[in-house]
C-alpha cells in the first residue's frame, strides 16, 4: 500500500497553483480597470481571495477551497449635462440643454482669407 506524500502547504503549490492563478486574475482585472479611460484614475481598487478549510474529522483530512470572491473596481467617471424643465404642456418635460452659441471676439482670424 502506497501512502500519500505529505508536503507542507505553501501558497504557490496549493491546489496546483490555483491561489497564485486567482491572485494574477484579480490583478489583471484591476490593471485593466486602471487603464480604462472611463474609470476614475485615483479611485482605490481591491480584490479578495478567500481560503475556506472544511475539516472532515472522521478521515483526518480537510477540504481547502480557494476563491476570488470579490473584485472592487473604480466607479465610472460621471457624465454631466444640463436639462431644461418645461411644464407648459401641463406635464413635466425635460430636454437636454444644447450649447450651440459660440462667443465671437475681435481676436478671430479669418479662415482662407474670408472676410470678417
Amino acid at each position: 500500500m502506497k501512502l500519500p506524500l505529505h508536503v507542507p502547504i505553501e501558497l504557490f503549490t496549493l491546489a496546483e497553483g490555483a491561489a497564485v492563478h486567482l491572485f494574477e486574475k484579480g490583478m489583471k482585472k484591476i490593471t485593466r480597470d486602471i487603464e480604462d479611460a472611463e474609470a476614475k484614475e485615483e479611485a482605490p481598487r481591491s480584490f479578495n481571495l478567500r481560503f475556506t478549510v472544511l475539516p472532515i474529522l472522521d478521515t483526518g483530512t480537510a477540504k481547502v477551497t480557494v476563491e476570488l470572491v470579490s473584485v472592487k473596481l473604480a466607479p465610472s467617471r460621471a457624465a454631466v449635462t444640463g436639462v431644461q424643465m418645461d411644464r407648459s404642456s401641463g406635464q413635466m418635460v425635460l430636454t437636454e440643454a444644447q450649447q450651440t452659441s459660440v462667443e465671437m471676439t475681435d481676436n478671430v482670424t479669418p479662415i482662407r482669407g474670408e472676410p470678417r
